[in-house]
């Protein structure tokens, strides 16, 4: 999403906020790949807000909150 920011809409429209969903519910013990995700899911936010809120990463990341580094 670096490279190429102006394909965000792109990848949404073709599944991307379900595979970092799957994969932030799945890496409950990699907390560092969870940051990650929470990173592209703040990059996606910018450009389709909508998608966001309706992929449910909003709930997930308040359950693991407690494991995050405070700049996350």
């Amino acid at each position: 999403m670096d490279i190429y920011p102006t394909h965000i809409a792109h990848m949404v429209n073709k599944g991307l906020m379900k595979a970092l969903v799957d994969t932030m519910e799945q890496s409950m013990g990699f907390i560092d790949l969870s940051e990650q995700c929470i990173k592209a899911f703040e990059k996606v936010s910018q450009e389709s807000p909508r998608a966001v809120l309706k992929s449910g990463v909003l709930m997930l990341t308040l359950n693991m909150i407690d494991f995050f580094d405070h700049s996350t």
